[in-house]
């Protein structure tokens, strides 16, 4: 039905049905699917196609399939349902408690995993996360770790894993550096630039590898800064110390407010798998559903 105010309001239960006669391809599939007399779904298709104003189903050989305006509903209910379902979900759920343990790589854990984690928390204030961002580990300790986020590496035997994207770091550099050094043209021409770098070895030179659709491209570097911190190794960058390969997930702001640039925007200088690995025996309740939130996540960003 429409709203006073000439909005439309619809029946979650419609939007339902509709939605199940979409992909069940017609009303017989529907009402198997939803437990309902065929007379019932029909008559709530016929109801939203008056509500509407506009014909969402037509004839297609024996069934039915969706029309154009049909299509765009079927899309957005989708989604909206698929919402709804999960706060039915958390609603019901009991609440989530006891102790988990997650690890991860620094970058990782301070580029995106904050956030997540704070997320989660809020949500099950029962729980209780043990978090340590180091890139001091290869082999996850079984008896330490409830859930690990691996990058480049695989957990070892026993963890259940998932792969979850591509975490890719590429140079950017502040515009006023730019302006006074002039833009790199090809890698062999950053020998000659201010750079930074993230955990190269001691002594102070490195080797970068920068690979573009053509192939890869070692060179020899000296940067003026390395560190392990993300935050310190974008903030030199921003504040025009050097050229920096850093995720993109970590410089996206500032990319998107001008502070930084790409730079040699046709290469990556790095480019890992990132796992999200859960313990071989679980240990809580709560570790499927926390797992299953920092992958979904994280696949969200790593896109």
């Amino acid at each position: 039905m429409r709203s006073t105010n000439g909005t439309v309001d619809f029946d979650l239960n419609a939007l339902r049905i509709f939605a199940a006669a979409v992909e069940g391809g017609g009303v017989t599939e529907a009402a198997r699917r939803l437990a309902l007399p065929k007379s019932s779904v029909s008559r709530q298709l016929r109801a939203l196609e008056q509500q509407i104003g506009q014909a969402l189903l037509e004839r297609h050989g024996r069934g039915l399939r969706a029309t154009p305006a049909g299509r765009r509903l079927h899309e957005t209910a989708r989604g909206a349902l698929g919402t709804l379902e999960a706060i039915r979900r958390d609603l019901l759920a009991p609440p989530l408690a006891g102790r988990l343990r997650l690890r991860a790589p620094v970058m990782l854990g301070r580029g995106l995993l904050t956030g997540i984690v704070a997320e989660f928390l809020e949500r099950h204030p029962a729980l209780t996360l043990e978090v340590a961002w180091s890139d001091r580990f290869n082999a996850l300790p079984e008896a330490e770790t409830d859930i690990a986020c691996c990058v480049g590496v695989l957990p070892g035997e026993g963890f259940a894993w998932e792969s979850v994207g591509y975490a890719e770091a590429r140079l950017y550099a502040a515009p006023a550096l730019l302006a006074e050094f002039g833009a790199p043209a090809t890698p062999a021409a950053l020998a000659g630039l201010p750079l930074l770098a993230h955990g190269c070895a001691p002594g102070g030179s490195a080797r970068w590898t920068l690979t573009d659709a053509r192939g890869a491209e070692t060179v020899e570097v000296t940067p003026r800064l390395v560190a392990n911190d993300p935050e310190l190794l974008l903030a030199a960058a921003i504040a025009g110390r050097g050229i920096c390969p850093l995720p993109r997930f970590l410089a996206e702001a500032a990319l998107r407010a001008g502070r930084l640039l790409p730079v040699l925007p046709g290469h990556w200088a790095e480019r890992h798998e990132v796992i999200v690995a859960r313990a071989p025996r679980p240990r809580e309740a709560a570790l499927r559903p926390f797992a299953e939130h920092v992958a979904q996540n994280l696949r969200d960003r790593l896109r």
